[in-house]
């Protein structure tokens, strides 16, 4: 979220998720609420969730965008700032 306020966007719902946990049936039409309500016009998630993502949007609308977690790389030194720098490009064309 920090990146977020950095380039001047609202986050309006963000989720902590992992590789062993799958959203509720619940959760998923919450999401989608949520979206629809406050019209969310962008979904920017992990490639581990596009397809989770693919549904909200298919539901909403919205357009989904990869980020990079940032979680693995090729083990240079400028790895982090470079994925870092990638996933501020990709945010701010759709600012």
């Amino acid at each position: 979220m920090m990146m977020a306020q950095m380039l001047d966007m609202e986050v309006v719902y963000s989720l902590a998720l992992d590789e062993d946990t799958s959203l509720s049936a619940g959760t998923l039409a919450h999401v989608m609420e949520e979206v629809q309500l406050h019209q969310i016009e962008y979904l920017f998630v992990e490639e581990a969730y596009k397809q989770t993502a693919e549904l909200i949007a298919e539901e909403t609308g919205a357009i989904v965008y990869c980020l990079n977690p940032i979680t693995h790389g090729s083990g240079e030194l400028t790895d982090y700032v470079d994925s870092m720098m990638k996933n501020m490009e990709l945010i701010e064309r759709e600012k």
